[in-house]
């Protein structure tokens, strides 16, 4: 079990950095906070603060690689005293102990650089967490955007982490949530994710390699934009229901394996979209062993420009709904699997 999760790891850090190499990250724009004078207990409770309970004893720390942005941020023990933090600083926490991180007075406009260059935590023991992971950046978690690139890795194989905080940001930018819980095995439910519109990249590989995931959040955006699901679920083997996809116009690598390794995957979410885009199913489902029903109106050939492989490696025997405008008949990983039936909606 350890090196089959050591292999998707190591699977995982190299699509990644193909998939960073590949987007093209953009400005994001700054946001104005008002700031309390100086240290002080946040109200209504300190809740609002991102937060870890543990279960156990803990230590938690936040580290950094490469040369993310200067930050400053402040930690609480007991939602009184707040002390300035000092990154790499290990902070140990007895069985029900909380640990609560906020910005500096000044705020953090801007968090980790990229795929080299970025702050994670680093967890030993079993922590929850709670409250608003906003609070990085601003105190008082006013702020709606994330930065380009903010989150990336934040959580990134903490195997001790059993829950996630609220990520209620409205505005995304290129990057910004990017394996943000990717390797976290015991994650079994994910936070909402309620932005409207969506940035390159914004949610790529966010929870790759997730096994403990049962079920998706939702993801109500109807604009697409490139990569912005890329290999979001991969290796999720536990999740047994998706997420709705709504969107009717695709972009390119959309959906770029983004189911791929999802065995316990049995209905595909409906895709609605009727025209095609470079890549924005490849491999999407491939290797999900039980998964027997898609319904996909595309009325484009598919082909392995924009399809292959996305139906490789699933069930034998399935159904496959198809679009009456449809006149394609492709068989095969690239189009409907052989032994499965065709109906028309």
């Amino acid at each position: 079990m350890l090196v089959a999760k050591l292999k998707i790891i190591d699977k995982m850090k190299k699509i990644i950095g193909l998939f960073l190499s590949l987007i093209v990250l953009m400005s994001s724009s700054a946001y104005n906070a008002e700031e309390p004078a100086g240290p002080q207990k946040p109200n209504p409770g300190e809740s609002m603060c991102l937060t870890f309970v543990s279960s156990g004893k803990s230590t938690i720390a936040l580290i950094k690689e490469g040369e993310p942005y200067e930050i400053t941020l402040e930690y609480s023990v007991d939602g009184g005293v707040w002390d300035p933090y000092t990154i790499g600083e290990t902070v140990e926490l007895a069985d029900g102990g909380e640990l609560m991180f906020r910005a500096g007075e000044d705020g953090n406009d801007k968090f980790s650089a990229g795929y080299e260059n970025y702050y994670k935590f680093v967890i030993s023991g079993k922590v929850d967490s709670k409250g608003n992971v906003m609070s990085l950046l601003d105190r008082d978690c006013k702020a709606d955007s994330v930065p380009e690139a903010g989150f990336i890795y934040l959580f990134a194989n903490c195997d001790g982490l059993m829950s996630t905080p609220v990520l209620p940001a409205k505005s995304l930018a290129p990057g910004c949530y990017l394996a943000m819980f990717a390797g976290c095995t015991n994650l079994t439910e994910a936070p909402a994710l309620p932005a409207m519109e969506l940035a390159a990249g914004c949610y790529s590989s966010m929870f790759n390699g997730c096994m403990g995931l049962t079920e998706a959040p939702e993801l109500p955006a109807m604009k697409l934009v490139p990569n912005c699901y890329s290999n979001m679920f991969t290796y999720c083997t536990s999740l047994t229901e998706t997420p709705a996809l709504p969107a009717t116009e695709l972009a390119m690598m959309c959906y770029y394996c983004m189911f791929s390794g999802c065995t316990s995957l049995m209905k595909a979410p409906a895709l609605p979209a009727t025209e095609l885009a470079s890549r924005c199913y490849y491999r999407m489902f491939y290797g999900c062993t039980n998964l027997n029903y898609v319904k996909s109106l595309f009325t484009d050939e598919p082909s392995e420009e924009a399809t292959y492989n996305w139906l490789s490696g699933v069930s034998s025997t399935g159904t496959f709904v198809k679009s009456k405008d449809a006149t394609w008949d492709v068989r095969g990983d690239d189009g409907i699997p052989e032994g499965w039936t065709v109906e028309i909606e």
